[in-house]
């Protein structure tokens, strides 16, 4: 990874654009050219990146030139300038929900299927947070004992829901008869089961875009998968009860032994877990609470905690630019 690289980051005041800066200059990507874009009303700022002040420049003057590009806009407006890019020779990695479940387009998590980037036509997809960062812990055992089915309750923090969202919850802590405007409901000492509207089976958004990103990395189109997302008063880190039945026997001690060679993965044992704040600024997916079941040898539960910012969404996008390059 010695050829240095003309890259833009799109997207790039916003509070994953931010951290995808910040993972790069810490990964020391070979940068030759950096261009940062955004919305009208940031050109002409400038943000800090690599020990410069960067300009910042509006989205829709272009120009659309790089070898590669980091994209953290949301779906609209992926749909409408990241083939942009793409078209004039970049390599596209895109942080929003668009391009996930397209054919074509490859749904990566590096340790979990980097493979999948092989057959990639410009465009990559970086998947939903909670996806990937399940997708670290869950892959291994599903490599050795064959999931059969999969239920998921998520404690997801505001900041999956950007910068807005944790002035919201700071604003909620300090005056409680603030009114939300980012969330259905207030946020700070409450939670609830909703993140992103529901459509006519109940589902919300969010658990949708877990289970089909979850077939589609783990390469398992008919994987039974039963999601329940709630949003909890954390700034920073996604948590996960995972319940999961196998095709083989499965203990813990058989788990472990995968888990513990797992890349990307930290298996904490002895009755030992991972909290938001122990994993936040961690670019590791944490799990731990391994239970099987006697009666059922072939299920078994686990707890899983990761960075939304970083392996949730920036350092997932950088990982996978590592493995282009």
């Amino acid at each position: 990874m010695k050829k240095k690289i003309s890259l833009a980051v799109v997207g790039a005041t916003g509070l994953v654009g931010r951290t995808m800066l910040r993972v790069l200059e810490k990964r020391e990507i070979p940068i030759e050219h950096l261009s940062l874009f955004a919305s009208p009303q940031s050109k002409g700022k400038r943000l800090e990146a690599f020990g410069h002040s960067v300009e910042i420049q509006n989205l829709a003057d272009g120009p659309f030139t790089a070898d590669y590009v980091l994209s953290a806009l949301r779906n609209s407006l992926a749909e409408k300038w990241l083939p942009r890019f793409r078209d004039a020779g970049a390599v596209v990695i895109d942080n929003s929900s668009y391009f996930r479940m397209k054919a074509d387009v490859p749904l990566v998590v590096p340790e979990v299927n980097a493979d999948a980037l092989q057959n990639h036509k410009g465009l990559v997809a970086n998947p939903n947070c909670t996806a990937a960062i399940a997708s670290v812990a869950l892959a291994p055992l599903h490599r050795a004992f064959n999931l059969k089915h999969l239920i998921i309750s998520t404690y997801q923090s505001v900041s999956g829901s950007g910068q807005k969202a944790l002035v919201e919850l700071e604003n909620e802590i300090t005056d409680i008869s603030f009114q939300p405007k980012v969330f259905p409901h207030p946020i700070a000492f409450n939670l609830f089961p909703q993140i992103g509207s529901f459509n006519d089976e109940g589902l919300c958004v969010e658990e949708e875009k877990i289970r089909e990103e979850l077939r589609k990395i783990l390469s398992a189109p008919e994987l039974f998968i039963s999601v329940t997302t709630v949003r909890v008063p954390v700034r920073v880190g996604h948590s996960l009860s995972i319940f999961g039945e196998f095709e083989k026997p499965i203990s813990v001690a058989g788990a472990y032994e995968q888990l513990h060679s797992a890349p990307g993965l930290i298996a904490m044992e002895n009755q030992n877990y991972a909290t938001p704040l122990l994993c936040e600024g961690r670019d590791e997916v944490f799990t731990g609470r391994l239970r099987s079941f006697p009666e059922n040898p072939n299920a078994l539960s686990l707890w899983v905690v990761g960075d939304n910012l970083l392996k949730g969404a920036a350092t997932n996008a950088v990982q996978i630019l590592e493995r282009l390059l």
